[in-house]
């Protein structure tokens, strides 16, 4: 059984465009969540208040990963559609060598 997989640089471009999107929508949506919850950051009390702090710095922590993760995803969708079109570059330019030492006149 053969499964073939085909694509276009098109798109791999709109693909990496599409994760970069979802990348700043998430960032956009994280930061206005963020923002809320530190209007109720000065509420906290005692242990509660160093807990809260601890949450908060380690969940700042995981949305820079999932940003990075996903702007890496992006990065590396465009570049695999860079190395494609350099490889169906030199496959047509191959070809083409091919083809003119056919017709040996």
């Amino acid at each position: 059984m053969s499964n073939n997989l085909t694509t276009t640089t098109a798109d791999m471009n709109a693909a990496a465009n599409h994760v970069k999107q979802v990348s700043e929508d998430v960032s956009a949506q994280l930061n206005a969540l963020h923002a809320k919850i530190a209007n109720v950051e000065g509420a906290w009390r005692g242990q509660a208040k160093g807990a809260f702090g601890s949450l908060i710095s380690r969940w700042d922590t995981e949305a820079v990963k999932l940003n990075n993760a996903l702007s890496a995803i992006s990065d590396a969708i465009r570049e695999s559609g860079r190395k494609y079109e350099g490889a169906e570059v030199a496959n047509a330019s191959s070809l083409n060598n091919v083809g003119g030492l056919l017709n040996m006149s």
